[in-house]
């Protein structure tokens, strides 16, 4: 019987131990997304077409994998101060 409880509270620590171990792998997880998402945001561009009054979110992947990215969004959303326009007439 001794035997069968010892059993059982060691199991249960391994479990507990899991359980902490995936918390903190999950927070970890969680601390680096929200670090790259931090970081792809202060990298975007926004840039206005003058030809087309259509704005830009730009963004370029920096990885030997990487590309390009563009996507047209409203121009009333973007803060003037970081708002880019083209030159091209």
């Amino acid at each position: 019987m001794r035997k069968f409880i010892v059993s059982v509270v060691f199991s249960i620590c391994i479990l507990l131990l899991g359980c902490y171990s995936k918390s903190n792998n999950e927070e970890e997880r969680a601390t680096v997304k929200k670090s790259e998402a931090d970081y792809i945001i202060r990298e975007i561009t926004y840039i206005k077409d003058p030809r087309t009054n259509i704005c830009f979110a730009y963004y370029e992947v920096r990885s030997p994998a990487g590309g390009l990215a563009l996507t047209s969004v409203p121009c009333e959303k973007i803060p003037p101060h970081i708002l880019t326009t083209a030159t091209i007439k």
